[in-house]
């Protein structure tokens, strides 16, 4: 069972819903619950963390219906126009998760949406987001990934009394949401570990980990995770941690010069902040010789580049599966709900699973490896 729990007047507020899944909400002593249930899966690592809410009353019940499950019945009659800010709009999470924004936005049937780029230039996205209210938008979403900008989307934001909600970074005041990026990277550093275990090689074994701390806290978290995962299932483990960035020519670089530190023979666990800069560092062990020499666990699990990634290369145990095309489901509804006026949750957590190498046609059934 995935489960909601808002708890009154504690101010608790825990939130994994998948996708699609029919909803029930019932009232009891201690506030409202929410409860989606799924087939139990063994590689499953949808996750749930406390968040502040301040939803109280008939409101909680409200939005916990639509929240994970958008329905035309969210709109209240009338039409919202929406800003959507990206960092990109050829990367393929954000290529996937503007099509899930397009996908909810015809089914709701009220939503217009107005989308900028901002190619990961801090300055940029304040500019966008000054667009957005100089325009008149009913709200803005966020899709931000550098840390930088943060601060000034939210003086923007504020001075407008704009509605707003992000994915990546969080903005201050604004409700957030996002994966559990620690127990995701944990469960990618495990299920990597697990892996070497099963080879049953005793020799020296280094750890390959591409960060991208410049991301902020959900950068830091979910690497921190995969070193955790490992630290736990394979204590002997030597780590090379370095910083990748987001660019994999700069990625696949800076892996090169630290695999020249790994003895030859030693096995190569090796992972990063998402598919692309992961492909990037297994470029780099192919270029010196070591790719017979590793094992990768990728973070993302994007369909299809990530999932090509993965099928075409035996050196890949898995990925963590973000989906990122269900994420406007969580996304627009708390957006819609605070332009309503209602209180929502400061944070939505959204399932993500274990996808196994051998397992991906359980995920996607119409994916096709290319290779």
């Amino acid at each position: 069972d995935v489960s909601v729990t808002h708890t009154a007047p504690a101010g608790i507020y825990t939130l994994t819903i998948p996708h699609a899944l029919p909803i029930s909400t019932t009232s009891t002593a201690q506030g409202t619950e929410t409860t989606a249930t799924t087939a139990a899966q063994t590689t499953s690592t949808t996750t749930a963390v406390q968040a502040t809410d301040t939803t109280v009353g008939k409101n909680a019940g409200d939005l916990a219906q639509y929240i994970g499950h958008p329905d035309p019945a969210l709109c209240g009659g009338r039409e919202y126009t929406l800003g959507y800010t990206t960092f990109s709009d050829t990367e393929e999470f954000s290529v996937q998760f503007f099509k899930g924004i397009q996908r909810v936005a015809k089914e709701l049937g009220c939503v217009t949406i107005k989308k900028l780029v901002d190619n990961m230039d801090p300055a940029k996205v304040v500019q966008n987001v000054n667009v957005f209210v100089q325009q008149g938008v009913d709200g803005v979403m966020s899709f931000n990934v550098l840390a930088a900008a943060g601060p000034g989307q939210d003086q923007v934001l504020k001075a407008a009394n704009m509605p707003a909600v992000s994915i990546v970074v969080p903005l201050e005041g604004y409700p957030f949401v996002t994966n559990d990026d620690f127990a995701d990277g944990l469960s990618g550093g495990t299920e990597l570990g697990k892996a070497y275990n099963a080879t049953g090689d005793k020799g020296p074994v280094y750890g390959l980990i591409g960060r991208f701390d410049a991301q902020g806290q959900t950068g830091i978290d979910r690497l921190d995770g995969v070193v955790a995962g490992l630290k736990a299932t394979v204590p002997d483990i030597k780590l090379l941690e370095f910083e990748a960035t987001a660019d994999p020519p700069t990625a696949q670089a800076a892996a090169s010069a630290v695999i020249g530190r790994i003895p030859a023979g030693a096995k190569i666990l090796v992972s990063a902040i998402n598919d692309g800069i992961t492909f990037a560092l297994l470029q780099a062990l192919k270029a010196q010789g070591r790719a017979g020499d590793s094992l990768i666990v990728s973070m993302t699990g994007v369909n299809p580049g990530g999932l090509q990634f993965m099928c075409q290369n035996k050196e890949y145990v898995g990925a963590v599966g973000f989906f990122p095309e269900t994420w406007a489901d969580y996304m627009i509804p708390v957006l819609i709900a605070e332009i309503q006026g209602v209180d929502v949750p400061a944070k939505t957590i959204v399932p993500t699973q274990f996808i196994p190498r051998d397992s991906i046609d359980k995920f996607y059934p119409d994916f096709v490896c290319k290779g």
